[in-house]
């Protein structure tokens, strides 16, 4: 679970820490404090994309550290170790991001690749964001609940993965089809490209050591001082420390003779002395072997620009060139080979096309089943809140052609009155009602889910009443198996929480401040009673405010 949230230097926000603990905890606030501002940059330490303007306004960069608690067996704990990335309990993502642009991912103090902070956070939190029931319009966000709630998303990504080779296969088939002058222009271009790299040689791995030797040469300065500061404290100077503590050791040997413990204690400092010339030893190594060759970090830069350059031309990353480089022989081999090679990659492009049909056909089978069983279990919730009559049905049409995503696509139907026939989300539902179906679905799929961290940010806008309590308590129940946060503006929904957070801004000078505040007790009642009445606190927003959090408290 998410156990704590540093974030400095990120829009209003100077410097921020929150802590959360298990079951469910609420996030209020006014307009403008900075709470969904909080859940953005939490988005951004799991991997989202921003651009540098989110950056606080004089700031160099900005700075989000996320600390999570992995429980024993949790699956998390493989991943890192598979990626040589563990670290014991604690799993800690940091972003960083510089005004001047560009970005950099951590996953326990070791730099990474975006795309894989980004894969270890899907495992993390899940964040379902104030907006997302517009999302819940679209076609594509309803294939990925469906396949979620069914547990079909293994199978998709095999269909999606045979697709795309069934598809790039028929791409070279085609090509090899192709006309003779074209598949010769092809060649030419595949030589210009194969030589430059050649002629550049990239190799595997160069570039990241190339990057390491970089780092360490730019402080080969610093280090050398270093080590020429301590060798001559050990034993250079005129009162180094190494020529002293033998001279004192040989002063006590002198004298054991009149006093035997001072033998004794002669042998452990000349353990000592022995350990320090060691060390100076040591230090004599490193010094002899530190010499910088001249010219050297003048020789790397000019080589990462090389790979650099001819990286920006293949559009690639520099340590991707080598793969590049192997990618364009094979294409070239294979274009050389294209008369021979027609009949066997046509036998391979029926077999693609006859692997793609049987995966889809079972996903097919498998998003049918789970389609009734998802609209029947959306359509208990509605009732509780406000839609008794609605119902949710799910529709599976067939494609024209086969596609990445299957046979079939998804499309979320509703009847909000008895008797109505269950038309598309967009054309029937109101902004209202489409929030609460939104909200009814994230609920029910949630639950099937094994991602320990459920974000809800502002989700209940538009309810209240009734409504917004029994959002509140489907919450609360959602809690007992994960952590739940909820950024709210809703009374019913805040009085819920296990624990209860406030954001408040503080306008300091020329300076937005915004800092966090754990509320308990008479703190917590009259944030609830805000959140009923307004600015104005009354003793009777007060005494509600008590009636709801004992009434929400007590279930």
């Amino acid at each position: 679970m998410l156990s704590e949230l540093h974030i400095r230097d990120f829009a209003i926000i100077d410097h921020l820490a929150l802590e959360f603990g298990p079951g469910m905890s609420v996030l209020t606030g006014e307009t403008g404090a900075g709470k969904s501002i909080a859940i953005d940059a939490l988005g951004l330490a799991l991997g989202n994309r921003a651009d540098s303007s989110v950056v606080r306004q004089g700031r160099e960069r900005a700075e989000i550290v996320a600390s999570f608690l992995l429980p024993r067996h949790s699956p998390v704990r493989a991943w890192l170790a598979q990626h040589e990335l563990d670290d014991g309990d604690d799993c800690i993502l940091r972003r960083t991001l510089a005004a001047s642009g560009g970005s950099k991912a951590y996953i326990n103090g070791r730099p990474v690749p975006l795309q894989l902070l980004r894969g270890l956070a899907e495992q993390l939190v899940d964040i379902f964001g104030q907006h997302q029931h517009q999302s819940l319009l679209r076609g594509d966000e309803q294939r990925r609940l469906l396949d979620g709630f069914g547990g079909h998303q293994a199978l998709s990504r095999e269909v999606e993965a045979a697709f795309r080779q069934w598809q790039q296969t028929q791409q070279n088939w085609q090509r090899l089809r192709a006309s003779e002058h074209e598949r010769e222009s092809r060649r030419d271009f595949l030589r210009f490209q194969i030589e430059e790299l050649e002629n550049c040689a990239p190799q595997p791995d160069e570039w990241q050591n190339l990057e390491k030797e970089h780092r360490q040469l730019a402080h080969a300065e610093e280090i050398n001082a270093t080590l020429q500061h301590a060798l001559g404290e050990l034993y250079e100077h005129e009162h180094a420390l190494l020529p002293r503590l033998q001279s004192l050791v040989q002063s006590l040997d002198e004298n054991a003779r009149y006093r035997g413990e001072l033998g004794d204690i002669a042998k452990l400092l000349g353990s000592a002395a022995i350990e320090l010339e060691e060390a100076a030893l040591e230090l004599r190594r490193l010094s002899a072997h530190d010499e910088v060759e001249p010219g050297r970090l003048e020789h790397l830069e000019r080589r990462m620009g090389e790979l650099a350059d001819l990286a920006r031309k293949h559009r690639c990353e520099p340590g991707e060139l080598p793969a590049v480089h192997q990618r364009l022989r094979e294409e070239l081999n294979s274009l050389d080979t294209a008369q021979h090679d027609l009949d066997t990659m046509s036998e391979t492009l029926r077999q693609h096309q006859q692997r793609y049909q049987e995966l889809a056909s079972r996903l097919s089978v498998k998003r049918q089943q789970a389609a009734k069983a998802l609209g029947q279990a959306i359509s208990r919730l509605l009732p509780q809140l406000g839609m008794p009559h609605a119902e949710l049905h799910i529709e599976l049409s067939p494609h024209e052609q086969p596609r990445a995503h299957g046979l079939e696509s998804v499309t979320f139907l509703v009847a909000t009155h008895p008797g109505q026939t269950p038309r598309p989300l967009g054309k029937i539902a109101s902004g209202g009602e489409l929030s609460r179906i939104s909200l009814a679905t994230q609920v029910v799929t949630s639950q099937l889910a094994h991602i320990p961290t459920l974000v809800f940010d502002e989700v209940d806008v538009g309810i209240g009443g009734q409504v917004a309590e029994t959002v509140g308590r489907l919450l609360r129940q959602l809690a007992t198996e994960r952590q739940i946060l909820c950024i709210t503006h809703q009374a019913q929904v805040a009085a819920q929480g296990h624990a209860h957070l406030r954001v408040v801004k503080q306008i300091d000078a020329d300076r937005v401040l915004t800092h966090i505040e754990n509320l308990e007790a008479d703190a917590r009642s009259d944030e609830i009673a805000r959140m009923i009445g307004g600015s104005e606190i009354t003793p009777r927003t007060r005494e509600h405010a008590r009636e709801m959090l004992q009434r929400a408290q007590g279930d």
